[in-house]
C-alpha cells in the first residue's frame, strides 16, 4: 500500500478518529477474511488493533449451500391459483345454495303464512260466535224482572244509609236473594264470582262481603265506566253490563268473572308453528304468530349439509396452503428458522422497532439474543444498523457485546448480541422495594464503568433508566451489571443522524428538553443520577401524573433528598454525589463517568456488600428471580 493510502489511517485520538474509525470499519466489516486483513494492514498499529478487535465479533458468516434459484412470481402464482380454485368452487356452491335451499325456505314460509290466515279466520269466527252467546247470557241475566227489581231496592237502600251503608245492605232481603240468584247463573257466565254496583260506586252485592258498602277496586274501572254509560261489555275472564229499571233509568252495573281459559281458550289451540293469542278485547279478534324456526326446522338437514360443502373448499384450499405458508413462515422468523451462524429457539419479545428471538450458535451452541427489525421505513432501518453499529464498539464486561449483523432473504435487518439471562433494575426493584446503600453501590459502580467505556468511544446512551439495566448471575458471580439498550444513542462528536427527543421522562436530563441535539456527556449523568436515586430510595426522583409534568418538575423543581424519602441517612459522599448528579445546571455535575467512577469508589458505607454477599443472595431468591423468567 503506498504511502497516500496509508494517510488516511493516520488521524490523532478523538472525535475525528472515532469518525475514521467507524468509517474504515463499514467499509470492511463485510468482506472476505483475507481481504479485510490487508485493508486493516494499513492503519496505524492503535487503529489497527481496534478494527481487529471489532471484526472479531463480525466474522463473516459461512457460505451457504447454494439454493438453486427462487421463481418468486411462481411462488405468488401458485398460491394465488390454489385460492382463486376454493374461491371458485365456494362461489359456484354459494349459488347451488341460494337457487335450492332459497327456493326450499321460500315455499316452506308461504306454507306456514297460508296457514296462519286460515287458522286465524277459523278461530276468529268460533271467537265471535263465542261472544255473542256470552253477551246474550249477560243480558239474560240482567233484564231478568226480579233482578232489577232487588237491585232497585238494594240501590235505594244504599242511598237512604250513606254512613254504614254495609250494614243496611246486608240486612236487606234483596242482598240475600239476588246473592243466592248471581249464584246460580252458568258456570261459564260467574264460576268466578260477580259484582253489583250502584251508580254512585258502591258495592250493592258480591259473593266477597267485604267489598259490599264500598267501592270496588281500581283495576277494572275502565270496563266499569263503559258500562255506567250503557255499554256491555265481554273482556277476558270479565263480562258485564247495565242493569235498568223499566222506565230505563240505569239503576246498577253487574260484573261476572269467568275462566277463560276453559271456556274460551281451549280452541285456541293451534297447530304447530302457529301461536294464537286473544286480543286485549275479545271482540277485537285474534293474534297470531310464526315460529320461523320451527317453520324452517325441515330445512335444517339441508342448510347443514350446505355449509359443510361451502366449508370444504376452504378446508381443503388450506390444507394445501398451509405447508407453503409454513415453510414460508419458519423460513422468516420461526422456531428453527437460520439467521447467519444463529438458529432460533423462540420469540421473547417485540417493541415498536423490532423483536427479539432467543437462539443459539448452529455450531458453537452458545446462546445469542436476536434482534430484528420490523419491516418499516429507510430512517428505522438507519437507526438499526447505528444502533448495532454502536453497541459493537463496546467491549466492557458490563456492557452487552454484539456478535454479528446480517439481513434475511427478506431484507429484514438483525444482529446477534449476547443474551443475559437475569432480572432488569426496574423488577429487582419489585422485588426489594429499595436497595441497601452497600448494594446499591456495587451495582453503581459496575454501571458508572461501563457508560465510562461507552464515553470513552464517543457514546451516549440517551436512555438510561431501570429497565435498561441487567443484573444477573455469571460464572458463579452475582450481581454482575449489563447495560443494554444503545437503540437510541449517538455520538458525542455528531456526525450521525440528529437525534430526537427520545428517552424516559423520569430520568431525561433537562438540558435535552431544551435542545434536541445536546451532546453533553453529562446528560447521561443525570440519568445516571435518577438511577441511582430509584435504587436507595424505590421512587423516581420526581413522580407525576403525565410525561408532561414529570419533565415540567425536572426543569423547575427542587431536587428531593434520598435520605429523607428514604426515611434514614445515606452516607454523606453518595448523597453529595447524587445530588451533583441530578443538578439541573450541567456544569454543577461530575464532567464525566470517570470523574463519576472516582466519586463513587471514595464512598465508605456502613454495611458490606461482596461477590460472596451478591452470590448468596442469588441462590437464596432463585425460585422469586423465576417470577420473571
Amino acid at each position: 500500500m503506498d504511502t497516500s493510502e496509508k494517510s488516511r489511517f493516520d488521524v490523532p485520538y478523538g472525535p475525528d478518529r472515532y469518525r475514521a474509525l467507524s468509517r474504515h470499519f463499514d467499509a470492511c466489516a463485510h468482506l472476505p477474511p483475507r481481504e479485510r486483513e490487508r485493508y486493516v494492514r494499513g492503519a496505524d498499529t492503535g487503529l489497527r488493533e481496534e478494527l481487529r478487535s471489532l471484526l472479531r465479533y463480525h466474522a463473516p458468516s459461512p457460505s451457504p449451500v447454494p439454493a438453486p434459484p427462487r421463481n418468486r412470481t411462481s411462488w405468488v402464482r401458485k398460491p394465488l391459483l390454489k385460492l382463486g380454485i376454493g374461491a371458485l368452487a365456494t362461489l359456484l356452491l354459494l349459488a347451488l345454495r341460494t337457487s335450492t335451499l332459497g327456493r326450499f325456505e321460500r315455499a316452506l314460509r308461504e306454507d306456514a303464512e297460508r296457514m296462519r290466515r286460515d287458522v286465524v279466520a277459523s278461530h276468529s269466527s268460533l271467537l265471535r260466535s263465542w261472544a255473542r252467546r256470552q253477551k246474550e247470557l249477560v243480558r239474560s241475566v240482567l233484564e231478568a224482572p226480579d233482578v232489577v227489581r232487588h237491585v232497585a231496592t238494594l240501590a235505594e237502600a244504599a242511598e237512604a244509609s250513606r254512613e254504614r251503608p254495609q250494614d243496611a245492605l246486608q240486612r236487606s232481603p234483596s242482598y240475600k236473594y239476588l246473592s243466592e240468584r248471581m249464584s246460580r247463573v252458568p258456570p261459564e257466565l260467574g264460576e268466578r264470582g260477580f259484582l253489583l254496583v250502584g251508580r254512585d260506586g258502591v258495592t250493592l252485592c258480591s259473593e266477597d262481603t267485604s267489598l259490599v258498602g264500598r267501592p270496588p277496586e281500581p283495576e277494572g274501572a275502565v270496563l266499569r265506566q263503559r258500562m255506567l254509560l250503557g255499554e256491555g261489555v265481554l273482556d277476558a275472564g270479565v263480562a258485564g253490563g247495565p242493569i235498568r229499571d223499566a222506565s230505563g233509568q240505569l239503576r246498577a252495573i253487574a260484573l261476572f268473572r269467568f275462566a277463560p281459559e276453559r271456556e274460551f281458550l281451549g280452541f285456541l289451540q293451534a297447530p304447530s308453528p302457529i301461536s294464537l293469542s286473544h286480543a286485549p278485547d275479545l271482540e277485537g279478534g285474534l293474534r297470531a304468530e310464526v315460529d320461523i324456526d320451527a317453520v324452517l326446522a325441515p330445512a335444517r338437514p339441508l342448510r347443514t349439509a350446505f355449509a359443510l360443502l361451502l366449508a370444504l373448499p376452504g378446508l381443503v384450499t388450506l390444507g394445501i396452503l398451509f405447508p407453503t405458508f409454513r415453510a414460508r413462515f419458519r423460513g422468516r422468523h420461526g422456531k428453527g428458522s437460520v439467521l447467519g451462524s444463529y438458529v432460533l429457539d423462540r420469540r421473547l419479545g417485540q417493541g415498536g422497532m423490532a423483536e427479539v428471538f432467543l437462539g443459539h450458535h448452529a455450531v458453537l451452541g452458545r446462546p445469542a439474543a436476536l434482534k430484528m427489525l420490523h419491516p418499516g421505513r429507510i430512517a428505522t432501518q438507519q437507526r438499526f444498523e447505528q444502533e448495532a453499529r454502536l453497541a459493537s464498539l463496546l467491549e466492557h464486561p458490563n456492557l452487552v457485546q454484539v456478535f454479528e449483523f446480517g439481513e434475511t432473504p427478506e431484507g429484514r435487518l438483525y444482529y446477534a448480541m449476547e443474551y443475559v439471562r437475569g432480572l432488569t433494575l426496574a423488577q429487582l426493584l419489585a422485588l426489594e422495594g429499595r436497595v441497601p446503600p452497600a448494594r446499591a453501590l456495587y451495582l453503581l459502580r459496575q454501571i458508572s464503568d461501563a457508560l465510562e467505556e461507552a464515553q470513552r468511544v464517543g457514546l451516549l446512551h440517551r436512555d438510561l433508566k431501570p429497565a435498561n439495566v441487567m443484573v444477573c448471575s455469571r460464572g458463579g458471580a452475582g450481581d454482575v451489571i449489563k447495560v443494554l439498550d444503545f437503540g437510541i444513542a449517538c455520538s458525542i462528536s455528531g456526525g450521525d443522524a440528529s437525534p430526537e427527543l427520545v428517552g424516559t421522562p423520569a430520568y431525561i436530563a433537562p438540558e435535552r428538553i431544551r435542545s434536541e441535539d445536546a451532546r453533553d456527556p453529562r446528560s447521561d449523568v443525570y440519568s445516571f443520577g435518577a438511577v441511582a436515586f430509584h435504587l436507595l430510595t424505590g421512587r423516581n426522583v420526581f413522580e407525576g401524573a403525565s410525561p408532561a409534568e414529570l419533565i415540567y418538575q425536572s426543569l423547575t423543581a427542587e431536587r428531593p433528598s434520598p435520605s429523607q424519602l428514604r426515611g434514614s441517612l445515606l452516607p454523606e459522599a453518595l448523597e453529595a454525589l447524587i445530588r451533583r448528579c441530578l443538578a439541573l445546571d450541567p456544569e454543577s455535575r461530575p464532567a464525566d463517568f470517570a470523574e463519576v467512577g472516582e466519586l463513587l469508589r471514595a464512598v465508605e458505607t456502613p454495611d458490606r456488600w461482596d461477590s460472596d454477599d451478591a452470590r448468596a443472595w442469588w441462590a437464596e431468591n432463585e425460585e422469586r428471580i423465576g417470577m420473571f423468567s
